[in-house]
């Protein structure tokens, strides 16, 4: 049985969606994504794109907002930043920015 979503969680989700200019769109496959400094890198799943960015599941539960990575999938190369993090137990769930890509 799933938790349900405390309703401050549910609020500020719906400002992210709020502010999001174009919609993203339901994507399945595998994203790579490095972080620097010290170098680790993180295998995940994608869940949805949109032009200016992606959400993935992964296990990397120490990732932060504000961090950079270089990212690679199926749709789009680049460097993205993390722009919120749902952890959830041993899994988390990260939303990116997209600020370069090359298709």
């Amino acid at each position: 049985m799933r938790a349900k979503p405390s309703r401050r969680a549910e609020r500020i989700e719906l400002q992210v969606m709020e502010r999001r200019q174009d919609e993203r769109k339901p994507a399945e496959g595998q994203v790579v994504f490095f972080l620097h400094n010290p170098d680790i890198e993180i295998r995940g799943s994608l869940l949805d794109v949109s032009p200016d960015g992606f959400r993935a599941a992964h296990q990397h539960t120490a990732l932060c907002a504000g961090q950079q990575v270089t990212f690679h999938h199926a749709f789009a190369n680049g460097l993205a930043e993390v722009v919120w993090n749902r952890v959830l137990g041993d899994r988390a769930e990260s939303g990116f920015l997209i600020l370069t890509s090359t298709p």
